[in-house]
């Protein structure tokens, strides 16, 4: 055992240490699935520019802003 920590104590800590790293798992699976979304959500907008639709009307399209659609367009 460690000294000078009580089995509760350690119990614990082991508890603790397993939440954090629970918590980063999820954090680290929720950044990937936006990013993922992310770039899913910029290859649409640029598919459907490249059928003709004017970036106003993809903005209505997918409820965005016109300054996402066009960020998106400009540097693609």
């Amino acid at each position: 055992m460690h000294p000078g920590y009580t089995d509760e104590e350690i119990a614990l800590m082991r508890r603790d240490a397993k939440r954090k790293d629970e918590y980063e798992i999820n954090l680290i699976k929720k950044t990937a699935w936006e990013e993922g979304f992310a770039e899913s959500l910029n290859n649409t907008i640029i598919k459907i520019h490249k059928n003709g639709f004017d970036s106003e009307t993809i903005a209505k399209l997918l409820s965005l802003d016109i300054s996402y659609v066009n960020e998106v367009l400009k540097n693609n």
